[in-house]
C-alpha cells in the first residue's frame, strides 16, 4: 500500500478504479479540477455514481493534499495513460493565474517528490511529469500559468533533502551559506528595526 503521509485519506469508490496496477508507474500527471470547490471535487470522485472517474491525489489552494486512490493501484484520470501514471489534481482553473498558489505548488511538489521516491520510475523531469493536456486533445490543463521550471525545482529539491542544498550543491558550502545569509539578515533587520 503507497499512501502518501502529509494526504486526507477520502477513498474513492471501488468501483472507480483497479486495483494492482498492470504497470509500474511512470508519469506525473498534472490536472486542474476547473471548479474551486474542493467539497464538490470529494464527493464527485467518491461517487459510485460517476463510473470510470478517480484520481490518486488532489491538492487546494491551501496546499492541503487529499488522496483517494492508493498509487499501487490504477486511477481511471487519464484515458491511454492510466495504467501508467498517477494523477494530480489542483483545485481551480486553468486559465487563471491565481489558481497556482505557493502553498499549493509547494505541497503538490514536495508530493511529486514522494512520489518519486515511492516510484523511482517516475523522475522528476518534464518527461515524466507532464500536462494532461499534452496527451489529451480536449484538456488544456494545467494550462499557460503552472509554474513548470518552480515546480520541477522544487520537487527535485524536496527530494534531495531541502531547497537550500539543491540550490548550493548540499554538504558545507549550504551550511556556509545560509549562515552567512542569516547573519546579513539579521544585521540588516537589527540596522533597520
Amino acid at each position: 500500500m503507497a499512501r502518501y503521509p502529509a494526504a486526507q485519506w477520502i477513498p474513492a469508490s471501488p468501483e472507480n478504479f483497479r486495483r494492482a496496477r498492470r504497470e509500474e508507474p511512470r508519469e506525473l500527471v498534472i490536472h486542474t479540477v476547473e471548479g474551486n470547490n474542493v467539497e464538490a471535487l470529494h464527493t464527485w470522485l467518491t461517487s459510485p455514481d460517476e463510473p470510470n472517474i478517480s484520481v490518486h491525489f488532489a491538492v487546494d489552494k491551501a496546499g492541503n493534499v487529499y488522496q483517494y486512490v492508493d498509487t499501487d493501484d490504477e486511477a481511471w484520470h487519464a484515458r491511454d495513460h492510466n495504467r501508467f501514471s498517477i494523477g494530480i489534481e489542483h483545485v481551480g482553473y486553468a486559465a487563471e493565474p491565481s489558481t497556482w498558489t505557493p502553498q499549493m505548488v509547494s505541497s503538490s511538489a514536495r508530493l511529486a517528490a514522494w512520489v518519486n521516491e515511492v516510484h523511482p520510475d517516475v523522475a522528476l523531469d518534464d518527461e515524466h511529469i507532464v500536462a494532461h493536456g499534452s496527451f489529451q486533445e480536449d484538456r488544456t490543463d494545467p494550462g499557460p500559468h503552472f509554474p513548470w521550471v518552480d515546480y520541477i525545482a522544487r520537487a527535485r529539491a524536496y527530494r534531495s533533502g531541502g531547497l537550500v542544498s539543491s540550490i548550493f550543491g548540499g554538504g558545507a558550502t549550504s551550511v556556509v551559506v545560509v549562515v552567512v545569509v542569516a547573519l546579513a539578515l539579521a544585521q540588516l533587520w537589527t540596522r533597520n528595526g
